[in-house]
């Protein structure tokens, strides 16, 4: 201060606050762009592990979508025949054939694995499609839905399996199906269940 260089100190220390905030500015940014790196590549792991998941669930989707078009085609038949507005083959495998799509419970047990720990985690939060999460939360709901059908439909294959067991050759029924290799000679034929009231509710 004796000196006179008072304004050079003060010039140096704005100088000094101005690298120190300029530095503390930088850093902020490229800690900034590390986190958004991160988000993205966890947000881009998300979808990745999603995407593979679901590809996996369409398959078993399809396989089960396959088994349940033959149950419907044979159980369709079979009521078709039974009001005889179609005509029917005389052989009795064509219709224990029939009944052998009838036998059919298939599951659609969907992974949501992925899903379900996403959600514990909070980790959807990091998902910036709006219109994926809308479809995700959609496909719990979905997926709800859809167990309740499956034990509807379960007990419906319960009740005929159980009423075909009592009045019918199961033995001749795995037959037509190449299950077994020789049928029963208990019964001729299962056709006497077409005339049987309880197998038509059934």
């Amino acid at each position: 201060m004796g000196k006179n260089k008072t304004g050079k100190y003060f010039k140096y220390a704005i100088g000094e606050i101005i690298l120190v905030v300029v530095g503390i500015i930088i850093a902020l940014q490229i800690n900034n762009w590390n986190e958004n790196r991160k988000k993205i590549k966890e947000e881009q792991n998300i979808i990745s592990n999603l995407n593979a998941a679901f590809k996996n669930n369409l398959i078993q989707l399809e396989a089960t979508v396959l088994y349940l078009s033959k149950t419907i085609k044979g159980l369709d038949s079979i009521l078709q025949i039974m009001s005889k507005s179609i005509s029917f083959d005389d052989k009795p495998e064509s219709f224990d054939r029939l009944l052998n799509y009838t036998l059919v419970d298939p599951q659609f047990p969907p992974s949501s694995i992925v899903l379900k720990e996403l959600e514990g985690a909070g980790k959807l939060a990091i998902l910036k499609n709006k219109k994926l999460k809308t479809l995700l939360y959609k496909c719990n709901l979905r997926i709800d839905a859809t167990k309740v059908t499956e034990a509807t439909s379960s007990k419906s294959y319960n009740d005929i399996f159980d009423y075909l067991k009592s009045n019918a050759s199961l033995r001749r029924i795995d037959y037509s199906a190449k299950v077994v290799s020789s049928q029963t000679i208990l019964s001729q034929s299962n056709r006497h269940l077409l005339t049987d009231l309880k197998f038509k509710n059934a």
